[in-house]
């Protein structure tokens, strides 16, 4: 009787033991190798680095590297020797890279990484390639990012040398102030000048820049003083300010270098003006695209004439200004209707925090993207507040006092963006509300009807009382500009609101008046663009027995010449609202 053999069952089943056995044999094989080569086993050539000799498998080099690969097949001398002598990199710097090629792992630091990436692009090793890039984008600082975006290029890394460039332009002002900065070469320095996306809040920063790098080493750099000053965008300059700034150069060679700049750099602005030639050049008439030129002015409450006191309507619209062209129009509504809130730039998005509306107190956070305008919820304040402060201080958002529940509260809480968790951190020494909150070298606050000022350093805890103001007022415009401290406006029981502004000195400790607002207002806002002061809305009474009106107008105050001047109304007339600088 013949015997029937049934084989189909039995092949799969072998196949799918086959199957699972073969996955883990390239790791073992791997480490097979690995251990071969720590063993010194089967070893058949001998690399010299620095007169150091690393025995290894030709086969694996090959495997692992193009540069190895074409050197043992292409029939070059090296490949027959039993001997390869390698240039350009240390002896430790090649062990790590042979751990790699047999192992697979590698690890870089701050002191390897440049000599490393160095090596493994000669190797043509680019997993490694890889690690050192992503490493170089995550270790991008002030203080590194010119040399990291060198080496980007020397070394064909587009996406690094984009991400250090994008770095420079965010952090313009700090990186002028490092090392690396003043050792840049000039055409280097002309690649950065020429950028439509630094970010500053005036051109005269990027005057402020040059003349910097140009009296760093003044001998070497005189000859390219015209080239490296030409980007500089002089028409939007205030004349006094770009003389004040030549005066200050010490160097007699560069300043009349400078002052011939300028005064051909003038000829040619009045030639263009009287030939109607700007389109020439239009790029030096306006700001950068990414100069911090937009006011945005958020939520506040509307009362208009005739409404009576409990005739309050609270607002989640947003209004944007462009500083330049002197032009309000709308953008994305927040989505929550607010009055008395706090806001705060962080990490190039908004951050809008507490406030009321209808009796309401809210713990809501919101964040606003101004370059896609959108907005989003985040995770809520530990306590409901209204009429608190907000800032911003080295990565961190600090949230200080306010109406919390049927109180007025001492308490400050902090938000870390990385973690999205608001926390407890310390108190006021007195309870406040309405008060105005600077950041500057630590944090300063100010208010509650109240003529004292006081600093808070997050890092100690500690606060310190300030010299007090001359005038008690609350519902304060708060802002800095060049070390010292405005306080704009506000309210108080015996004047209602105020026109009087006060400027407090850091480094004296004293306040002075300067010349008042033309309009008294309670509950402004106040941010600073190029080193001019805009004050918006608020509110002030309209007659004794008559509720306070909400007001549309803004005013404008120039440090140089100690003057006001009105620019374009609000499209909507607000009080208690938060302005912020983009």
């Amino acid at each position: 009787m013949a015997t029937r053999l049934y084989l189909c069952s039995l092949t799969k089943e072998m196949a799918n033991v086959a199957t699972s056995a073969a996955q883990d044999y390239p790791f073992s094989f791997m480490k097979t190798i690995h251990n071969l080569w720590l063993e010194g086993s089967f070893c058949d050539v001998q690399l010299v680095v620095d007169q150091q000799e690393f025995a290894a498998h030709k086969v694996v080099l090959a495997a692992a590297s193009p540069y190895f690969k074409a050197m043992f097949l292409s029939g070059m001398s090296e490949g027959k020797l039993n001997s390869v002598t390698l240039h350009n990199m240390t002896p430790s710097v090649f062990q790590t890279l042979l751990d790699f090629m047999y192992s697979g792992k590698i690890q870089v630091c701050a002191d390897t990484c440049q000599e490393v990436l160095a090596a493994a692009d000669m190797l043509q090793l680019l997993p490694v390639v890889d690690v050192c890039r992503q490493f170089l984008i995550q270790q991008l600082a002030v203080d590194n990012c010119i040399g990291i975006c060198s080496l980007a290029e020397l070394h064909q890394l587009p996406d690094v040398q984009d991400k250090a460039e994008q770095f420079i332009e965010n952090h313009f002002m700090e990186v002028t102030q490092s090392t690396e900065f003043l050792q840049l070469d000039w055409q280097h320095l002309l690649h950065i000048f020429h950028s439509e996306l630094l970010k500053v809040d005036s051109e005269i920063q990027v005057l402020e820049a040059a003349l910097t790098w140009l009296q760093h080493n003044v001998p070497v750099r005189l000859p390219q003083a015209a080239d490296v000053l030409k980007p500089v965008r002089f028409p939007l300059i205030p004349t006094a300010d770009v003389d004040r700034m030549v005066e200050g150069i010490e160097n007699e060679n560069l300043r009349q270098a400078v002052v011939y700049f300028v005064r051909e750099s003038r000829l040619d602005q009045q030639l263009g003006s009287e030939l109607s030639l700007f389109h020439l050049r239009p790029y030096l008439l306006q700001p950068r695209k990414s100069a911090r030129k937009y006011i945005f002015i958020l939520g506040g409450y509307r009362r208009t004439c005739g409404y009576r006191w409990t005739d309050t309507q609270t607002l989640a619209s947003v209004e944007k200004y462009d500083t330049f062209y002197q032009h309000w129009h709308t953008v994305s509504s927040m989505k929550y209707s607010r009055s008395s809130h706090g806001v705060a730039v962080l990490n190039r998005c908004v951050y809008v925090a507490g406030g009321e509306s209808d009796c309401m107190i809210y713990d809501t956070v919101e964040r606003f993207d101004p370059v896609s305008n959108t907005w989003c919820l985040v995770q809520n304040m530990v306590l409901p507040r209204y009429g608190l402060g907000l800032c911003e201080h080295e990565g961190y958002l600090y949230a200080f006092g306010g109406w919390v529940g049927a109180e007025i509260g001492s308490s400050l809480e902090r938000y870390d963006p990385k973690t999205n968790m608001w926390s407890m951190v310390g108190h006021m020494p007195i309870p406040r509300f309405a008060m105005g909150v600077i950041q500057h070298q630590g944090l300063n606050d100010m208010g509650l009807e109240q003529k004292l000022a006081e600093n808070f350093n997050p890092i100690t805890q500690e606060w310190v009382t300030l010299c007090p103001m001359s005038t008690r007022r609350a519902h304060v415009g708060a802002a800095a500009i060049d070390g010292h401290i405005y306080i704009v406006g506000g309210w108080n029981e015996q004047e209602g609101a105020l026109c009087t502004v006060e400027r407090y000195s850091i480094d004296e400790d004293k306040w002075t008046e300067i010349p008042p607002m033309a309009v008294n207002r309670a509950g402004p806002s106040c941010v600073v663009v190029g080193g001019l002061l805009y004050v918006l809305g608020g509110r002030s009474h309209a007659g004794q027995y008559t509720a306070p009106l909400t007001l549309d107008s803004v005013e404008c105050y120039n440090p140089a010449t100690s003057s006001w001047s009105f620019l374009p109304k609000l499209q909507t007339g607000r009080c208690e609202a938060a302005a912020f600088v983009f």
